[in-house]
């Protein structure tokens, strides 16, 4: 070891480096220390390529949920049996029941606003 704490082979380097990396400003972080100490942690892209739902598979999905009782009273589960789709998970199953009772009932609601919406004479009332 030579008079500024390091060895001749260059053992003391990476602790020198972390004393002073530590003591200095920390203007410089590691991506891996900024997403811990944020806590959110890093978007991981899926390898496998992401459904897409066609016009004829939501029909095929439709029908299922319509023979189950409608979809209120359709599983996920059950459907996905119905349907007998290659590559079809329950998960893709799940999100789109989801979607899709949702979005009956928003139409149910909007439905019920148009009843009530008066037009006069081109007047909203």
């Amino acid at each position: 070891m030579d008079a500024s704490g390091r060895s001749k082979d260059g053992e003391g380097d990476d602790e020198s480096k972390t004393k002073n990396s530590a003591s200095s400003s920390n203007s410089v972080v590691d991506e891996s220390e900024k997403a811990s100490s944020s806590g959110v942690r890093p978007y991981v892209r899926s390898k496998v390529p992401r459904l897409r739902w066609t016009p004829d598979l939501h029909l095929c999905f439709v029908q299922a949920v319509e023979r189950l009782g409608g979809y209120e009273r359709a599983t996920p589960k059950l459907v996905l049996q119905l349907m007998n789709t290659k590559g079809l998970r329950i998960a893709h199953v799940k999100s789109h029941l989801q979607m899709y009772r949702s979005k009956k009932i928003d139409d149910q609601g909007q439905g019920t606003d148009f009843v009530l919406c008066i037009s006069y004479n081109g007047l909203r009332y």
